[in-house]
């Protein structure tokens, strides 16, 4: 499996947004990227949530 970068910010946009996806494939791809996936998608609710204020 390869990802670039763009490619797991979209699945991660997708999972933290719209519910829509594979967390254990946003895990692997996180893995193969060095990121921590948990974070990732925290951060993109935080910025949901504050956007809707």
């Amino acid at each position: 499996m390869t990802v670039t970068i763009e490619q797991y910010s979209k699945m991660v946009d997708d999972f933290a947004w719209y519910g829509i996806g594979d967390i254990f494939e946003i895990a692997k791809a996180a893995k193969l990227l060095g990121r921590n996936y948990m974070t990732d998608i925290a951060e993109r609710k935080l910025l949901l949530m504050n956007s809707k204020k």
